[in-house]
């Protein structure tokens, strides 16, 4: 029968799954010494961009290749980003706690670093992923990326913080969805973001 030959829909689809579930948990496991999120993002958007076009030897292979080849300029590039966060996170603390005045002055004040962190961050380690380049090079054109193409960009940011908006405004949600996070989730997310991705970097590099 058709539906049980492997080229069939069903096990295409059946295969694409398998892909994402076998990548997220890479993910994971690589990100567990926490040092290495920079380094398992990276190998995950390189992974992602090859299942978008279609090529590499698999998922575990083009992970492992990656994460491996990036290693160094990936962990650089966490402990860079790490500063900027801790002191928007600690920004909107206060703010949302209300330690300081919240008028919709101190609101576009507080929010507007939080906003362009996570624009730029969209960018960062799918550039890495994608292009040999200089950690100066690539967080330069992360920034003329996310403001270049803001509709993407914004769209990118929102599924990236999907999970841990979920997990500080919604926690009873989240939990409730923490399989499919555990799972599939952050995987999906990048998948997700590489088609778009892979749009975006057509406009500016040659990809041939």
């Amino acid at each position: 029968m058709k539906f049980f030959r492997y080229d069939s829909p069903f096990w295409e689809f059946f295969s694409r799954v398998a892909d994402l579930v076998i990548l997220n948990v890479l993910w994971l496991v690589f990100s567990i010494p926490i040092v290495t999120i920079g380094a398992s993002t990276t190998a995950m958007y390189c992974a992602a961009l090859h299942l978008v076009r279609g090529e590499g030897a698999g998922v575990a292979r083009t992970f492992w290749n990656s994460f491996r080849l990036n290693f160094r300029q990936a962990t650089l590039l966490f402990f860079i980003l790490l500063i900027p966060t801790v002191l928007v996170c600690y920004e909107l603390w206060l703010f949302l706690s209300g330690a300081v005045t919240q008028t919709i002055w101190m609101g576009v004040v507080f929010c507007l670093p939080a906003i362009l962190l996570a624009l730029i961050s969209a960018y960062i380690y799918p550039l890495l992923a994608q292009f040999d380049n200089s950690i100066r090079n690539t967080l330069k054109n992360a920034c003329f990326l996310a403001i270049g193409n803001l509709p993407f960009s914004i769209i990118m940011a929102a599924l990236n913080l999907a999970a841990p908006i979920l997990f500080f405004c919604l926690p009873e949600i989240f939990m409730k969805s923490c399989i499919f996070w555990v799972v599939i989730g952050a995987a999906l997310v990048a998948v997700c973001n590489a088609f778009l991705l892979r749009r975006i970097f057509k406009k500016y590099f040659n990809l041939d």
